[in-house]
């Protein structure tokens, strides 16, 4: 049985966590890949799936960290998406 001071103690570490993700979402320099994506147009196929790439890593995904080899891993994203996005980024990473 799960005595309160342990429950407590659980609640303490979550909020510790949560805390600490809206210090990487808040403090960073950096723009998060969500919020980019709610900036731009781009094509239904590749804002999907970059959204969905984006989920996978917990809406905490930067777009100056998103190289080829990471890009392509997302479903629904080739080449034509890659190609798509880094025109948009003015840029082209093939690391």
């Amino acid at each position: 049985m799960i005595t309160r001071d342990q429950y407590n103690s659980a609640l303490d570490i979550v909020e510790a966590y949560h805390s600490q993700l809206f210090k990487i979402k808040t403090e960073s320099p950096k723009e998060l890949l969500i919020d980019w994506l709610d900036r731009v147009e781009l094509s239904t196929r590749t804002n999907n799936g970059l959204r969905l790439l984006s989920r996978w890593h917990d809406n905490l995904l930067f777009v100056d960290d998103l190289n080829k080899a990471n890009f392509l891993k997302g479903k629904h994203l080739g080449q034509k998406s890659w190609t798509e996005f880094s025109d948009e980024r003015d840029y082209r990473k093939n690391k």
